[in-house]
């Protein structure tokens, strides 16, 4: 994907209009960072970040071989890892984790299916 793409597709997802999967405003660490708070909304197999409360490059990931497992550093966070990296996220406001679990496993699955039709 190119960085053009991924910034419009950004945009679109967090412009009001856009229906989303799941929206909601989540922690993340990963790699012995500091927690930071996101805006997250994931369509489809698109999960888009953008900075809440310090100055940061929005991120889009495409959720493809993307494992993802209750987390036991957290009751209210999911430990997500795609290739090498693994990334903690948890939710503000502990009801929204089973949705975006359910969320998450239907895109991989989608990606699971469409390749092996393929």
């Amino acid at each position: 994907m190119e960085e053009d793409n991924a910034n419009d597709i950004i945009k679109w997802l967090f412009k009001d209009k856009t229906q989303v999967d799941c929206k909601g405003i989540v922690e993340m660490s990963g790699d012995g960072a500091r927690k930071t708070k996101w805006e997250a909304r994931l369509r489809g197999n698109l999960l888009a970040l953008e900075a809440v409360d310090f100055t940061a490059e929005p991120i889009l990931f495409v959720c493809e071989k993307l494992e993802f497992w209750p987390s036991n550093k957290s009751q209210n966070g999911l430990s997500l890892r795609q290739n090498s990296k693994e990334f903690l996220m948890e939710f503000v406001g502990g009801d929204c984790v089973d949705k975006w679990a359910m969320q998450l496993g239907v895109c991989s699955h989608r990606v699971t299916q469409a390749e092996y039709e393929q």
